[in-house]
C-alpha cells in the first residue's frame, strides 16, 4: 500500500532543499559579483601612479613615458601640464621620458625609478632638468651614484678609486638590473684590461635572470669583450650610397669614429646633431667620422640621407657578412677603429666616446 502522507511529506522536504539549494547558488553568484565588484575597484584604488609635472618655455606637443627601450602606443600623450601614468604593477625598472614638437624629439632622460606612487616635477629649457622626484629614494641612489662615477671617470687619477665605487655597487645591487648598468661602465673603464674583465665575467655569472636577461643586460657583450681585439671592421661587408660595395682598408685613417646607427632610431638621430656640432674639433684632430646603418631596406636609408643629409663618410651594412649583432646591442653604439680596422673601443654613450677620444688625443 502507497503510503501518500510519507510521499506528500517527503516532497515537502525536497522542494524545501530545493529552495535552499537554489538560494544558496543565487547567494554565491550575487557574493561572486560583490568580490568581483570589490576586486575591481581594489584594483583600481591599488594601482600605483606616476605624475608628471612639466614647465615648460619651449613647446611641447607630445611625451612618451615607457620602460627604457619599449614603446607602446599607450605611453604617448598629448603634453598637458599634469601628465598620469597608471600600472598595476609596482614601479621598478629603468625609464626613458622623451619630450617632442612637431614630429622632433626635444629632450630624452633615462632613469630608474623604484616605487609605487611617484611625482615627478621637471623644467624644459634647453635639456629637461628634473626639479624634483617625490617618494622614490631610488631615483636619487642611483642617479647620484651614475654622475658621480661618470664625472670621475673623467680623471685618469681616480681610475682606482672609480673601479672600487663601481664593483660595490654591483654587489650592492647585484640582483637587481640597474647593476647592469654600472657593470657596463666597469667594463669601458677597463676596456683594456683582459685580467679585469674576466674577473668581472666571473663575478656577474652568478646573477639571477631577471638581471641578465634584462634589456640593459650586457653579460653577452662581457663575453664579446674578451674577443673585441680580435674583431675587425675590415670583415664586415659595408656598401656607399650608391649601393656599391666600399674596400674598406682604402678608407680609414689611424684613428676612426664609427656610428653605427639606422633610421627609425631617434637617440640615433639626436646624436647626430651632437657630431655636427663636434666635427670641426674631430676633423682637426684627425678623426674620421664613419656612419654605418643597419637598416634593413637601403632605399630607406637613401631617401633618409637626401632628405637629412649628413657631412660624414656613410656606409650601409647589406652584405651576407654584414650582422653587427654578435657584439651590438644597443643604438646607438660607437666604435673606435684603428687604422688597420681593428676595433679597440666600444661606447653606448656618445659624450663618453668624445671623452675617450679627447684624452687619446691629448696624449699624442
Amino acid at each position: 500500500m502507497i503510503d501518500w502522507m510519507y510521499i506528500n511529506s517527503r516532497n515537502m522536504k525536497i522542494n524545501q532543499n530545493v529552495k535552499f539549494i537554489v538560494a544558496g547558488i543565487f547567494f554565491l553568484i550575487f557574493m561572486m559579483d560583490v568580490k568581483a565588484c570589490w576586486v575591481e575597484k581594489k584594483s583600481s584604488e591599488d594601482s600605483s601612479k606616476i605624475k608628471i609635472v612639466i614647465k615648460s618655455k619651449s613647446p611641447i606637443d607630445e611625451v612618451i613615458f615607457s620602460k627604457i627601450g619599449t614603446i607602446e602606443d599607450s605611453d604617448f600623450k598629448d603634453w598637458e601640464d599634469t601628465l598620469v601614468y597608471t600600472s598595476d604593477k609596482f614601479w621598478d625598472d629603468c625609464y626613458q621620458l622623451i619630450t617632442m614638437s612637431k614630429g622632433k624629439i626635444i629632450s630624452r632622460n633615462d632613469f630608474w625609478l623604484q616605487g609605487n606612487d611617484i611625482l615627478i616635477k621637471a623644467e624644459l629649457s634647453e635639456e629637461l632638468d628634473f626639479d624634483t622626484v617625490y617618494n622614490c629614494p631610488f631615483y636619487y641612489q642611483t642617479n647620484d651614484l651614475l654622475f658621480k662615477v661618470r664625472e670621475m671617470m673623467k680623471d685618469s687619477l681616480s681610475a682606482s678609486i672609480v673601479d672600487s665605487l663601481l664593483l660595490s655597487g654591483i654587489l650592492e645591487f647585484f640582483d637587481h638590473p640597474f647593476s647592469n648598468e654600472l657593470t657596463s661602465l666597469y667594463r669601458i673603464q677597463n676596456s683594456k684590461d683582459t685580467k679585469k674583465i674576466f674577473d668581472l665575467v666571473q663575478l656577474v655569472s652568478g646573477q639571477n635572470e631577471i638581471v641578465k636577461s634584462h634589456l640593459t643586460s650586457i653579460h653577452e657583450k662581457l663575453r664579446q669583450s674578451l674577443k673585441l681585439n680580435s674583431r675587425k671592421i675590415t670583415e664586415f661587408q659595408l656598401s656607399d650610397q650608391n649601393l656599391e660595395k666600399v674596400d674598406i682598408e682604402d678608407h680609414l685613417r689611424s684613428l676612426n669614429l664609427i656610428d653605427i646607427w639606422f633610421t627609425s632610431c631617434p637617440p640615433c638621430l639626436k646624436d647626430h646633431q651632437k657630431i655636427k656640432e663636434k666635427l670641426t674639433l674631430l676633423n682637426e684632430a684627425s678623426i674620421q667620422v664613419i656612419g654605418i646603418s643597419v637598416d634593413m631596406k637601403d632605399q630607406k636609408w637613401q631617401q633618409y640621407l637626401i632628405k637629412h643629409p649628413l657631412p660624414w663618410t656613410q656606409w650601409i651594412a647589406n652584405g651576407p657578412n654584414s650582422n653587427f649583432s654578435t657584439f651590438v646591442f644597443s643604438y646607438p653604439t660607437y666604435l673606435i677603429v684603428n687604422q688597420t680596422g681593428e676595433i679597440t673601443e666600444q661606447f653606448e654613450n656618445l659624450e663618453e666616446a668624445f671623452n675617450y677620444l679627447t684624452t687619446l688625443t691629448a696624449k699624442k
